[in-house]
């Protein structure tokens, strides 16, 4: 009952020094197969070290497609003030034609911008 409660922490032992190798692995920018080889390298079983690169990346594309649900509903929400803004300001002051859509681009501006910076972030 001894040995077989030892294997079985230290298998869970290795399993979490290959997640935590993986993670500073991916945090570091490594893909998928880099963390699977460095795991395998140091020593963690191919087929551990497989499911922790696999787990690891599916991880960080889920967050990413999450934020990106998000960076989208800001978008949008963003050019729709800049629009609503705009509408307003086109009725009550019709002389500044430029103020309206000086509104109108900051938030399609603004949009890309953060845009750009959640490309930036993409695993």
């Amino acid at each position: 009952m001894s040995k077989q409660f030892s294997r079985e922490k230290a298998a869970s032992d290795i399993e979490m020094k290959a997640y935590s190798i993986g993670i500073k692995l991916k945090n570091s920018g490594l893909n998928e197969n880099a963390i699977y080889a460095k795991l395998e390298k140091q020593g963690i079983p191919v087929d551990l070290a497989l499911e922790v690169a696999q787990n690891i990346t599916l991880e960080s594309r889920k967050k990413f497609k999450k934020e990106e649900k998000h960076f989208w509903s800001l978008a949008i929400l963003q050019i729709g003030l800049g629009a609503l803004v705009a509408l307003i300001l086109a009725i009550l002051l019709p002389e500044k034609k430029d103020l309206p859509i000086n509104f109108i681009v900051m938030g399609i501006l603004l949009a890309l911008n953060w845009w750009r910076k959640m490309n930036s972030l993409k695993p």
